[in-house]
């Protein structure tokens, strides 16, 4: 079920185009995502109260008939809360059972004797009734932990999905591109172009539209933060904030690094980076 949403969230992705929209589109299913697993998150924590009440009524039940109670952590995970659980249901079980022959082979004696000790015939009328109500207790346990397993599965296979679908579209919200390289490079590539010039003079250097990102480097912009230069001049044609970043030069005035100081503010406008440079 996880892989399967994977693939279809894949799927989605990869049909969508990178524009505004699109960016818009993957934040608001992200954020749905995180309110699916917040609320999950939540109910998973009423499942841990319902298996701890089922714990606390097996261990009045324990008590009931003379057990020695063991010890639990409040640290214990659900799945060792359940295996725990169906040890002592099991081990409850076991001892109403034996009780039960007990009493059967006290009735066959006191058949046997013709005994007229009716007090001792009322006490174990009253111990059958008991090991009747502690047989339905534990047929109630055993109801009740089935479907707390089948809760907690569902809700596990739906926080898993929920939890890797968020992942997907963390990785798609924080995947940027770049490319650096001559304008003659650029364009020869399909990459840019100039626009609002006339009859080729002039104008705007800019992205070419229906540009190729094969042609630039995609990166995840948490870990970008220097991008290596090694040119006299350069010029970012695509919209980043200035105030987002800054360039470094050595002694010789050669511009070696674009360092992105606010990632934030720096990738808002645009998850491309076009860099034209002037060796």
């Amino acid at each position: 079920m996880k892989y399967a949403a994977a693939f279809i969230l894949s799927l989605f992705l990869f049909a969508c185009s990178h524009t505004d929209q699109h960016t818009e589109e993957i934040k608001n299913t992200n954020e749905q995502l995180l309110t699916s697993i917040q609320s999950k998150n939540a109910q998973i924590s009423e499942l841990m109260k319902s298996i701890k009440d089922i714990r606390e009524n097996l261990d009045d039940a324990k008590s009931q008939q003379g057990l020695i109670l063991t010890a639990h952590s409040g640290m214990e995970s659900p799945m060792d809360l359940k295996a725990s659980i169906i040890e002592d249901i099991e081990l409850l079980h076991q001892l109403i059972e034996d009780s039960k022959w007990d009493i059967k082979d006290l009735e066959k004696n006191l058949n046997r004797r013709n005994a007229k000790n009716e007090e001792l015939r009322l006490l174990l009328t009253s111990l059958k009734e008991n090991l009747q109500e502690r047989d339905k207790e534990i047929l109630n346990m055993k109801e009740q932990l089935i479907d707390w397993d089948a809760a907690y599965a569902q809700l596990s296979d739906e926080l898993d999905i929920a939890v890797v679908s968020n992942e997907i579209l963390t990785d798609e919200m924080n995947r940027v591109y770049f490319t650096c390289g001559t304008y003659k490079e650029l364009k020869g590539k399909g990459v840019v172009q100039k626009k609002g010039g006339i009859l080729g003079v002039g104008g705007n250097k800019d992205l070419k539209d229906g540009f190729s990102k094969n042609h630039f480097t995609e990166v995840d912009l948490r870990d970008l933060k220097r991008i290596p230069i090694n040119a006299k001049k350069l010029e970012i044609i695509t919209p980043h904030d200035e105030d987002s970043y800054y360039i470094e030069m050595n002694e010789e005035h050669v511009i070696t690094e674009l360092v992105i100081h606010d990632k934030e503010k720096f990738w808002n406008a645009s998850k491309y980076l076009t860099i034209v440079v002037n060796q």
